[in-house]
């Protein structure tokens, strides 16, 4: 019996230990595996969860684009029906434009020349610079959406599309534009994702800011500031990233770039449609890669497991080990007396 019991004890202590062996090469393995590409795995996660966030809110800007577009198309075709031999009274349409910036949220809707002088329906009348935006109005005949200044330096947007000519007051205009304030396209901007820790920008194609969101941080000073340069001077990005970045937002490209602060951040960037402008997300890349991170830890637990399983598998072996040699030890003493007994 007792050669059996050492037999026994011998069988189960090396299951036990190649169990643990096995358990133990298979944890390495998978830690090995997962900790060398988790890192990358973590921040392309948290780049694809900023940039699908991106292009819903690129698409959602676009919409409100193609929504006041539509809109004067609609009050073009309307003050068409109105004019009289090319002249048009557009204070007799003060209630019908009206109704249309309520509508939209607008603060007025204008008529303007080539010069970029408008009037409103209240008989408002001023200068807006328009910019190369006047270029592409006026001479290509293109609609624009862009932000520019108007009187006293007032910062604003504006939708317009160019017309046939419309003669008020003694004056033509060829042109048919909705004005908001930043604020309006501000609230646009206000997004819920990140619990209001991520910032929205719009740029130009020379990459200078022309509005941010409510919750962007303090930097934003201007329409002409560029964030990418602001970030350049102060070291959060090298210069080769700065060129890659603006070249990519000249040609209307969708890129992305680390900004290297206190914490790494992502800056997302992407053309929005039928504007000539990209909007740009910046988060940390802490907050972005938060759902990962969670996973991360839940897989950590479990190799933790593992390796206390390993732990405990080793600590048997031990023990087998150890009872089983105390057996044989036993059993020496006991046949050394039995021989000696028998003398």
């Amino acid at each position: 019996m007792p050669v059996r019991d050492n037999n026994l004890s011998g069988v189960i202590r090396v299951f036990v230990i190649l169990l643990a062996v096995v358990t133990l090469i298979a944890a390495v393995f998978q830690f090995v595996t997962y900790y060398g590409s988790s890192a990358k795995r973590i921040d392309s996660f948290g780049s694809n969860n900023v940039s699908e966030l991106l292009s819903h809110i690129q698409k959602a800007y676009a919409d409100k684009v193609i929504t006041n577009f539509n809109m004067l198309k609609a009050v073009d075709e309307h003050f068409t029906e109105k004019s009289i031999n090319g002249n048009f009274y557009f204070s007799a349409e003060k209630e019908y434009v009206k109704g249309r910036e309520i509508e939209l949220g607008a603060e007025a809707v204008v008529f303007i020349d080539s010069s970029g002088n408008y009037i409103s329906s209240d008989g408002e009348s001023g200068n807006i610079e328009l910019g190369v935006g006047g270029i592409t109005l006026f001479n290509e005949k293109n609609r624009i959406a862009q932000y520019c200044r108007a009187d006293f330096g007032k910062e604003i947007f504006i939708f317009a599309v160019p017309v046939q000519t419309y003669t008020i007051d003694g004056n033509c205009y060829n042109a048919l534009g909705i004005v908001y304030t930043l604020e309006y396209v501000q609230h646009i901007l206000d997004m819920e994702a990140y619990s209001g820790m991520a910032a929205l920008y719009v740029m130009d194609k020379n990459g200078d800011m022309a509005v941010t969101s409510r919750n962007s941080n303090d930097i934003f000073k201007s329409l002409e500031f560029n964030i990418l340069k602001e970030y350049y001077s102060q070291g959060f990005i090298s210069e080769r990233e700065l060129t890659n970045s603006l070249d990519n937002i000249r040609e209307a490209n969708k890129g992305s770039v680390d900004i290297k602060k206190e914490e790494l951040y992502y800056f997302e960037y992407e053309p929005v449609a039928n504007t000539g402008y990209v909007i740009a997300c910046e988060v940390s890349k802490r907050v972005a890669q938060h759902p990962m991170s969670d996973y991360k830890h839940m897989v950590t637990r479990s190799f933790g497991i593992m390796y206390i399983f390993v732990a405990v598998s080793f600590g048997i072996a031990l023990m087998c080990g150890i009872a089983a040699r105390t057996d044989r030890i036993k059993n020496k003493i006991r046949l050394e007396a039995e021989r000696k007994a028998n003398k």
